[in-house]
């Protein structure tokens, strides 16, 4: 490989806050977030209906349970409105088409009323003597702590947060209005701390599993293609103009026979990296790599009418590329070949998916570099009449090309102006 070669990128997971499993960059957890948003509402709507629905059902039971033991009711008002105070937090998360910020303040003041509500009853609950409802207050604790991090929490740090202060109160309840035993106190401390350590590292792990996939939905598809396919929508579109590149690494085969295979890979390894790079500086779609033969294609999924000479300013950087490299001590060459024309874009299959491009204009692509020349940038008729007078052409002439018969090509000599 020459010198310069570009450092293999970054993984995944090196993007991601070991401490919360968050994205560390705030702009690509903003982004994530967004593309969660519907998930996130259904989530919090959910939630906030369960809510809704126990402190409604346990109205006749603080009745009961107060009537039974206490002998009266004059203690229901107090009960009632801490209920009142949970369901206003529960009512905050019901909204829908909220931004991003507002969706977080709701899930953070929505989870803290509800947890303050319930420890307000908690604490009345107790005391007012009612032990066995006490008792059962625990399994809520546990429930409501374990569902703000791993359910109605939109950031970590912030579902920590609610739930820490939740459990404090209730400890400080404990400690301060009922002066309990210092073995009480110990094993209430040792529960909660379970409970949280347990809630918030699996509520961490995945979400790390969450904004894995989702990075490597960009990673593999294009932007509009990722949004798609985490909303669970097919992709499949037509493009009437469409321009496609394949270039072939000539000579690459026979040295590749000669070389370690770690050798073979670090440097198709590096030469692809160097390659994405000038595909994404020139605003192109990398489609996949066959070999060492590598596919690009200008207007999907984003139509633009530049297409044709976007591709082919692509080529010639390319070669200039390839040109300045030395594999293993020789010096190799690319064949290109471009076509423009429809196709047909989709992502089929359920493992190891691929946004792929079909039909004719694929096809002919192929045959401008499998019958081109090394070191050459063979292009179509039909990329030629979308060139203009932008690039030198130098007509080769015609040529027989599978299902379509004798084409006249032209290969591609430079820009005959600077580019736009």
């Amino acid at each position: 490989m020459g010198a310069g070669s570009p450092a293999p990128t970054a993984l995944i997971g090196d993007e991601i806050d070991p401490l919360t499993g968050e994205f560390a960059d705030p702009a690509v957890e903003a982004a994530y977030l967004e593309a969660r948003r519907d998930d996130l509402e259904r989530r919090l709507r959910i939630a906030g209906v369960l809510v809704i629905v126990v402190s409604l059902l346990y109205v006749p039971l603080d009745l009961l349970n107060l009537d039974l033991i206490v002998g009266g009711v004059g203690e229901l008002a107090p009960i009632y409105a801490l209920r009142a105070l949970m369901i206003v937090g529960a009512l905050a998360l019901l909204p829908r088409g909220r931004r991003r910020a507002a969706l977080d303040r709701a899930a953070a003041l929505g989870g803290l009323a509800i947890g303050l509500g319930y420890a307000g009853i908690y604490g009345l609950y107790k005391a007012l003597g009612i032990s066995v409802a006490a008792e059962i207050g625990w399994i809520w604790v546990s429930v409501m702590v374990a569902a703000n991090y791993l359910y109605i929490n939109t950031r970590l740090r912030s579902a920590t947060f609610v739930a820490l202060l939740f459990t404090a109160v209730i400890v400080a309840i404990d400690l301060f209005a009922f002066e309990i035993r210092a073995s009480e106190l110990a094993g209430e401390l040792v529960a909660f701390t379970v409970i949280h350590v347990f809630s918030f590292t699996l509520a961490r792990s995945l979400g790390r599993a969450q904004r894995v996939e989702y990075r490597l939905l960009d990673t593999l598809f294009p932007p509009r293609v990722a949004d798609s396919l985490r909303r669970g929508e097919p992709v499949a579109q037509h493009f009437d103009g469409v321009s496609v590149l394949f270039a072939d690494l000539v000579g690459f085969t026979g040295l590749a026979a000669s070389l370690p295979p770690a050798e073979v890979v670090a440097i198709l390894d590096a030469l692809f990296q160097e390659l994405d790079g000038l595909t994404r500086a020139h605003g192109a779609e990398k489609i996949k790599t066959i070999g060492d033969c590598y596919m690009v294609a200008a207007g999907v999924p984003e139509p633009r009418p530049d297409h044709a000479a976007l591709l082919v300013d692509l080529a010639l950087a390319m070669q200039e590329a390839v040109a300045a490299r030395r594999f293993a001590g020789r010096q190799l060459s690319l064949r290109i070949g471009i076509h423009s024309g429809p196709v047909v874009a989709g992502v089929v299959g359920r493992g190891r998916q691929l946004y792929d491009l079909w039909g004719d204009t694929v096809n002919v692509a192929s045959r401008m570099e499998s019958q081109g020349e090394a070191g050459a940038i063979q292009i179509s008729p039909a990329t030629a009449a979308a060139l203009g007078d932008a690039f030198i052409l130098r007509r080769r002439g015609a040529i027989e090309v599978k299902g379509w018969g004798e084409l006249t090509t032209y290969f591609v000599e430079g820009r005959s102006a600077p580019a736009a």
